[in-house]
């Protein structure tokens, strides 16, 4: 005996040879043909080892599938074949037996494998891996890494003003004309201490240049104790200091 199951496709029940063997046989519900037929098979299957069945008649197959004119419908349709010696069933070896029992279940581990289906760990094509997977599998990586530097680019710390920094021509004539009273080169020092020292949005490369004109303009004093910083408010300062005072009222 080969075994305990046979292999069925699943399109036999649509097959054209299973509705002209209903035909044949005057019936309605193709169904039954498949019944019947999966009957012969069995029997083939359990009684034969490569689907020859010597001295076998089509009276004996008839009485194995119930139904008088069975095997030669099966014959007109080549799904049975008679030989010299008795039936012959064609295509034994693809749908019966033990090799094609196993050839069946290769197939389905090849198939759960590709699809990466958990049964794919008792796949006996380990070693292979199809072109497709590894497309997929780079697209993947490539997805990871575009969003871990997309982060890396967000998270890392803002561009500083070199600490090497000078003033070039430009910026010196420009120190010149808003401040005449201060160095450029003793400014410019100033302005990158201060620079590099800010936190955030004021510490990025794209912001210095401006912030670099505003910070002369406002700069007030030669490097000091308070340097940089905007002058103490003074509430009388509008008041005419050299005016006297008002008299009494009269």
């Amino acid at each position: 005996m080969a075994g305990e199951w046979l292999k069925l496709e699943c399109s036999t029940p649509d097959k054209p040879e299973v509705f002209a063997i209903t035909a044949r046989m005057g019936w309605d519900d193709p169904d039954l043909t498949v019944g019947k037929l999966f009957r012969i098979w069995r029997w083939f299957d359990q009684q034969t080892v490569n689907g020859n069945a010597d001295g076998v008649t089509c009276a004996l197959l008839d009485r194995i599938a119930g139904a008088t004119g069975f095997a030669q419908a099966m014959i007109d349709v080549t799904w049975l074949v008679e030989t010299g010696a008795g039936l012959m069933l064609p295509n034994f070896e693809k749908h019966n037996g033990a090799t094609a029992k196993g050839r069946a279940q290769t197939a389905k581990r090849v198939a759960n494998f590709r699809t990466d289906a958990p049964s794919n760990a008792t796949c006996n094509a380990e070693n292979v891996t199809p072109a497709l997977a590894r497309e997929e599998k780079k697209r993947e990586e490539k997805k990871l890494t575009t969003k871990a530097r997309s982060r890396a680019e967000a998270t890392a710390p803002a561009s500083r003003l070199p600490a090497d920094w000078v003033p070039t021509d430009a910026d010196a004539a420009f120190c010149k004309t808003e401040r005449p009273d201060l160095s450029a080169e003793t400014t410019a020092q100033r302005f990158r201490d201060y620079w590099i020292a800010q936190p955030g949005a004021k510490g990025r490369k794209a912001d210095w240049a401006a912030t670099w004109r505003n910070w002369v303009r406002n700069e007030r004093a030669l490097p000091g104790p308070g340097a940089g910083r905007p002058p103490k408010f003074d509430p009388t300062a509008h008041v005419n200091r050299n005016r006297p005072p008002p008299g009494p009222s009269a």
